[in-house]
């Protein structure tokens, strides 16, 4: 956008008075002239409350007199969308948020004669926005049932026309027409479904990112008994709906066949520790007692998908906890099946299932009553459980009694034992590098930029550099001799791929290690990422623990001299 030319007081005046976009006209030293009706409003204040009043005394904010600086001082307009304002004089109104744009306007002569100021207020669309994340549950549901209504209503008309027009040449390419057209709109519906989840996804899990973020660093600092409880339910919370998001997507990909597992030999013993200790902090809230029986050096070995085994233990086990009774007692454990597999079960001291609801517990979003009640869920997590079971060449089953508790049991296939079988940890510390490094962090959002630099504070030989866009990062990466790069993807103006493809060909820059740190989540978004060459790919929200362990693999394969 150029700057503004006055051509007319008369329209300059018809633009102010008649526009319900809040308008303000100000010198370049940021003294209003003149505000128009819908501006005084917006600020609860009378229109001559503003003439010859300083803005920035009305409303200091340095950001945002670094944003005026920069367009007087380069002409250039700025516009903004979705800002976040605090009414300090009227807290009670709460915050709000608005679009705007600042242009510098000219005299007829072309000189640069004030600056303009445009506000539209957005907060009922960031409300609306964010009410639509309540909906999801429901939209889903009722978009698989709709699309499998359309599907089988356009299976059975194909069948009936073909079987009745079989004879007849023409009818039958008619037949087959029919039936093109009705699988084309089932791939355009799963799709939209696909296109859907996903843009949800990235979106949900960016302000996640934020949320789960600061709560990690809360968890670096010291806090008192009171503050660190706080700071548990955020966790708690946000991992609860960082759960739900993933559940989401996973019965999504499991339904279109598009979720990869991973076979390989898995220590029973360790992957139920593991999956105990991420439930763990469940248990004081209700009294309630974990009993392992089997330890962690147990050598079992099982050949299954180690994530996805653990995401199926750590729901089972959430549910024994969530449906328990106060102060009840959770039991794990397994024994030996015929033909090579083992059955580990999940047993709890809950009020039981009726036969009638044992039936329908693996039916995706079916709570069996439970969504009336204080129990956290969305009732999908058995279903995926099912199905991932399914997938490993294993199976699910319930044995439940009302009033006396119920136990889930799983088979799994028994592994061989690996000697690279080995216990990995993360490590946090960076006790194996040497020497100070230099790292890039590429990122536009504020908070996750904030993120990432109060986490780096505590490690002091990194030191961090943040860039806002790809633009000044190339304009400055060889200035530093980066060590490490971490790359967000959805950037303004160049993206992420487009850094890493200019990093790849300049041969100063190439075998920088380059780290995408996205909330693109996706199965097809996490391939093409990695086949375009970043070296890792971490999805927000980030576990911090875990992405300093990647660059700490990556700092160790540097030779300092």
């Amino acid at each position: 956008m150029s700057a503004m030319t006055i051509v007319d007081n008369s329209l300059l005046k018809l633009l102010f008075e008649k526009s319900l976009t809040p308008i303000a006209y100000m010198d370049l030293k940021y003294n209003f002239i003149h505000v128009n009706q819908g501006y005084a409003a917006a600020n609860s204040k009378p229109v001559d409350y503003f003439t010859g009043k300083n803005h920035f005394e009305l409303y200091p904010n340095a950001e945002n007199k670094r944003i005026f600086d920069q367009v007087v001082r380069t002409g250039k307009a700025y516009e903004t969308k979705a800002r976040e304002f605090e009414n300090v004089e009227e807290p009670e109104k709460g915050v709000s948020y608005w679009d705007w744009s600042l242009t510098v306007v000219k005299d007829n002569d072309g000189n640069d004669a004030g600056l303009l100021l445009q506000l539209i207020d957005v907060t009922c669309q960031i409300k609306v926005e964010q009410k639509l994340l309540n909906k999801v549950k429901k939209e889903y549901a009722n978009y698989d049932e709709e699309l499998e209504a359309i599907i089988e209503s356009r299976t059975n008309q194909l069948q009936d026309a073909i079987s009745l027009l079989e004879i007849e040449n023409a009818e039958r390419v008619k037949a087959e027409a029919l039936l093109t057209k009705a699988k084309e709109e089932a791939e355009k519906a799963n799709i939209s479904k696909s296109q859907f989840l996903s843009r949800m996804s990235h979106e949900l899990r960016t302000p996640m990112n934020a949320i789960l973020g600061f709560s990690q660093l809360l968890q670096i600092n010291e806090l008192n008994e009171i503050q660190s409880s706080y700071n548990d339910e955020i966790l708690l919370a946000g991992n609860h709906l960082l759960s739900m998001i993933s559940d989401i997507l996973d019965l999504s990909r499991i339904e279109e066949g598009s979720l990869p597992v991973s076979i390989t030999n898995v220590l029973l013993g360790q992957l139920i520790e593991e999956s105990i200790s991420l439930v763990q902090h469940k248990l004081d809230f209700r009294n309630i007692t974990i009993q392992k029986l089997i330890e962690k050096s147990d050598k079992t070995i099982l050949k299954v998908d180690e994530t996805r085994l653990k995401e199926v233990l750590v729901n089972l086990l959430t549910n024994a906890v969530k449906y328990n009774t106060d102060d009840g007692l959770v039991s794990i454990g397994y024994k030996s099946r015929p033909s090579g597999y083992i059955q580990i079960y999940v047993s709890d001291t809950g009020k039981g299932l009726s036969e009638e609801e044992q039936e329908k517990i693996f039916e995706p979003f079916n709570r069996l009553g439970a969504e009336y009640t204080d129990i956290e869920g969305v009732g999908i997590g058995l279903a995926i459980s099912k199905k991932l079971m399914e997938m490993m060449d294993g199976s699910i089953t319930i044995e439940s009694k009302k009033g006396k508790g119920s136990t889930f049991y799983i088979d799994c296939p028994v592994g061989k034992q690996d000697s690279k079988i080995e216990n990995a940890a993360v490590d946090v510390n960076l006790e194996n590098v040497n020497g100070v490094y230099n790292v890039l962090y590429v990122e536009d959002n504020k908070s996750n930029q904030r993120v990432i630099e109060d986490f780096f504070a505590t490690f002091p030989n990194l030191n961090l550099t943040i860039e806002s866009c790809a633009e000044d990062a190339l304009r400055n990466i060889n200035q530093y001799n980066f060590d490490v790069i971490l790359m967000d993807i959805n950037l303004p103006g160049m993206d992420g791929f487009s850094v890493l493809e200019q990093l790849k060909q300049d041969a100063a820059t190439k075998n920088i290690p380059v780290i995408a740190l996205t909330a693109s989540a996706g199965i097809n978004e996490i391939k093409k990422g990695l086949k375009a060459g970043f070296d890792h790919y971490v999805t927000k929200p980030v576990v911090l623990p875990e992405l300093i362990s990647i660059i700490n693999k990556e700092l160790n394969q540097i030779e300092k001299y």
